[in-house]
C-alpha cells in the first residue's frame, strides 16, 4: 500500500463471487468500487419491504396525478 501512496497510483477495489446480501452490503461499507454476483443476489439487493412500499406508494401518487397512466406504461408522446 505504501507504494500505491507514494507514487499516486489509483486503485480501485473490485469484489468478486459475491454470494449474500450481507456480502454485498459488506463490500459497500468496505468501499468497493464494483462488485460480481450473481443475478437471484442483485434481485435480492433491490428488495426490501420498506423500498417495495416506497415504490408502490410512488405508483399510487403518479397515477393520481396523471389521470390513471401507469408508470410502467409505454411514452405516448
Amino acid at each position: 500500500m505504501a507504494a500505491f501512496r507514494l507514487h499516486a497510483i489509483e486503485t480501485r477495489l473490485i469484489a468478486a463471487s459475491v454470494k449474500t446480501v450481507e456480502q454485498v452490503r459488506a463490500c459497500a461499507i468496505a468501499g468497493a468500487w464494483a462488485c460480481t454476483l450473481p443475478v437471484d443476489v442483485l434481485e435480492a439487493v433491490a428488495h426490501h419491504l420498506l423500498t417495495d412500499a416506497a415504490v408502490a406508494a410512488f405508483a399510487r401518487d403518479w397515477e393520481a396525478a396523471y389521470d390513471g397512466l401507469r408508470v410502467d406504461a409505454p411514452w405516448r408522446g
